[in-house]
């Protein structure tokens, strides 16, 4: 008779069990249903299986645009390309006065690769290595026309591109957008060395000065000019940049 109470009791929990996993909003548990928690990695170096843990991969971030770095590519390889093919168009001619269209030329496109080059960050050395190596074909190409080597013409010629760089470096600074920046470069000088008296002219535009150092009449107003364009306006746009906004 115990174990008869004992049967009864059971059956009976078991059909109260039964009712109740039928009622709805009543969720049972699978009998055989196990509930496994993935451990987090550790030093073991297994990895975690759970669905939680795994993070989804995401995409590799790509740079907003590469415009900019192909235009910089596509305009100093013009730059380096231009000042030879000018020197064959003009030449011959005696050496300063080939030297003097030749490298007014290439310092137009010189100071767009200094603009393209500070947009990101100011990179001011290696705007005056690419003046330099463009001075530099740009002089060797017209003495070869030339038939002539003069130190001081050679050497002129780097001073003028490294001028006409950093005026388009600071112009850069200056200005947020690219083509402001281009604009200015060209309009700027060329307009105060229109507009300037001749006694003016000489100690501030940097076209005055880039024909003073190739006819080699270099003296006190190219001083004046690289102070003015190349240390002043700099230090100016340097300050405009990183002012907090």
């Amino acid at each position: 008779m115990r174990e008869s109470a004992e049967d009864h009791q059971l059956l009976r929990g078991q059909a109260e069990r039964d009712r109740d996993g039928q009622r709805p909003g009543v969720h049972q548990p699978a009998p055989h249903a196990v509930t496994v928690r993935a451990e987090p990695a550790g030093r073991s170096g297994r990895k975690s299986t759970d669905p939680v843990a795994v993070r989804p991969r995401c995409a590799v971030p790509r740079p907003a645009t590469l415009a900019p770095m192909v235009a910089l590519r596509i305009l100093l390889a013009a730059t380096l390309l231009t000042g030879p093919l000018a020197a064959v168009l003009v030449g011959p001619a005696p050496l300063p006065e080939l030297a003097l269209p030749v490298h007014g030329l290439v310092s137009v496109l010189v100071p767009f690769t200094g603009i393209l080059l500070v947009q990101e960050r100011p990179r001011l050395l290696a705007a005056g290595v690419i003046a330099l190596v463009a001075g530099l074909v740009t002089g060797l190409a017209c003495a070869l026309v030339a038939g002539q080597w003069r130190l001081d013409v050679l050497a002129g010629g780097l001073l003028v591109q490294l001028v006409s760089q950093y005026v388009g470096t600071a112009f850069g600074l200056v200005c947020r957008r690219v083509w402001t920046a281009m604009v200015a470069d060209v309009v700027v000088p060329l307009g105060l060395w229109a507009v300037l008296p001749s006694g003016v002219r000489e100690w501030i535009t940097p076209y005055a000065a880039a024909t003073r150092v190739l006819t080699g009449e270099a003296g006190p107003p190219v001083l004046v000019v690289v102070l003015v364009w190349v240390v002043g306006f700099n230090a100016l746009g340097l300050a405009v940049r990183n002012r907090p906004h």
